[in-house]
């Protein structure tokens, strides 16, 4: 079922339902010490690789959990496992390089979401080096003012002129861009205990945090830390970007932030990591590259979260294997970020959940699919990156991915 509206691409969305109820559960004991944490860093501007290529394989790229005392993480893992298995294709490798970057931002905030938001995107951090050159010319040509370019903003008509560039960019980055939307109805993820039982230690300071942002922290730390534990390699090093909201706001929760995140990460990832780092945009060296790098997740996390809240109210969710059209009330903005979000299949892979509330205190993880009729050339990088670097340097097999391009529809995952 699909729905045509003037001037945009026909897209749809799909709700596949993995996994039975279940209640929630905390993060469960861990041998592992937990990884070392240093002082927020900047990201410095990524350099070109000597390497030509990710090398394929056939064998599968995500590591499942395999711990079933991490209740619906658990689930989400094994769900990503089977959505392997049945599409190879799912997921792009981040093992190569000696660093994973990680930016996360959320959304559904505002009273009249039904949705909260939490996207993710996991890269590796050596094959930045393209999508940091077009942002630097976006930088020199459109937004020249140090303008933030994110969900809220892009209706203005210079952030505007650079979202398409922007994201068809974003399409190269070899990585995963992960959003889990949650059911506001769905007070905690967590056992009512889950405060210092969760951390088995008191690393952190509760008088510090109202239950609401700790919740936020918590549950922000362990879908990182479940992307992590899946897409990482060993001792490989991570960097994590966020946002500076209410989990970050000054010094001492932002130590506190990272003594959670590396402590779930050290529950959930079962193989030798190098550093750990949290970095917010604040930690920003002037370039803008942080703040660019958290616009990826927060435009998915934006749009997703309006989707989600407007499709809801139309009665769209929950449904199990239905097709529902996209409402024609949501705004230009998510319109045009979700048509990306549905757009490949791109080095850059994208995966949503739907974490919906059942009655009266359980809830359901959803594997939601967004569809597209045909691609949207525009945001097809592979004749742009063709021109500007004559396919060199480039982390996958360029033929592979525009030849893929070529049909005339796809019911791939987005």
């Amino acid at each position: 079922m699909v729905e045509r509206r003037a001037g945009s691409t026909i897209t749809g969305v799909n709700v596949e339902v993995w996994g039975v109820p279940a209640e929630p559960s905390r993060a469960g004991d861990g041998s592992q010490r937990p990884l070392r944490s240093r002082c927020p860093p900047r990201l410095t501007r990524s350099v070109r690789p000597q390497n030509h290529g990710i090398p394929m394989s056939t064998e599968k790229i995500w590591k499942p959990l395999d711990k079933p005392e991490l209740g619906m993480l658990n689930t989400i893992s094994e769900t990503i496992r089977m959505e392997e298995w049945r599409n190879p294709d799912l997921l792009t490798s981040v093992r190569s390089g000696p660093s994973l970057v990680i930016a996360s931002d959320y959304g559904g905030e505002h009273q009249s979401a039904s949705y909260r938001s939490f996207s993710f995107i996991i890269a590796d951090l050596q094959y930045l080096w393209y999508w940091d050159d077009i942002r630097q010319k976006l930088r020199k040509t459109i937004l020249k003012d140090s303008r933030r370019l994110s969900f809220k903003t892009i209706t203005e008509p210079y952030r505007a002129q650079a979202l398409v560039p922007f994201l068809r960019a974003t399409n190269t980055i070899p990585g995963l861009l992960a959003t889990f939307l949650i059911d506001k109805r769905v007070q905690s993820l967590f056992c009512e205990d889950s405060g210092d039982n969760l951390l088995d230690r008191p690393i952190v300071d509760r008088t510090r945090w109202n239950q609401k942002s700790f919740e936020k922290l918590c549950r922000i730390a362990h879908f990182g830390s479940m992307l992590v534990a899946g897409l990482s390699a060993p001792r490989q090093n991570v960097l994590w970007v966020t946002d500076e909201d209410e989990i970050v706001p000054n010094f001492d929760k932002h130590k506190d932030a990272t003594n959670v995140f590396a402590h779930c990460m050290s529950h959930y990832v079962t193989h030798q990591m190098g550093h750990f780092r949290l970095a917010t945009t604040r930690s920003d060296d002037g370039s803008l590259s942080l703040e660019d790098l958290a616009t990826i997740p927060d435009l998915a996390a934006g749009s997703l979260a309006e989707i989600a809240s407007r499709t809801a109210s139309e009665g769209g969710f929950p449904c199990a294997n239905l097709v529902s059209a996209l409402s024609d009330k949501v705004s230009k903005k998510a319109h045009a970020v979700f048509a990306w979000l549905a757009d490949g299949p791109h080095p850059l892979r994208k995966i949503t959940f739907c974490i919906e509330h059942v009655p009266p205190d359980h809830f359901m993880a959803y594997l939601l699919r967004a569809y597209l009729r045909q691609p949207i050339p525009e945001y097809n990088w592979v004749p742009e990156f063709i021109m500007t670097t004559g396919g060199v340097g480039a982390p996958y097999e360029i033929g592979r991915w525009s030849s893929r391009r070529g049909g005339a529809s796809r019911t791939d995952p987005a």
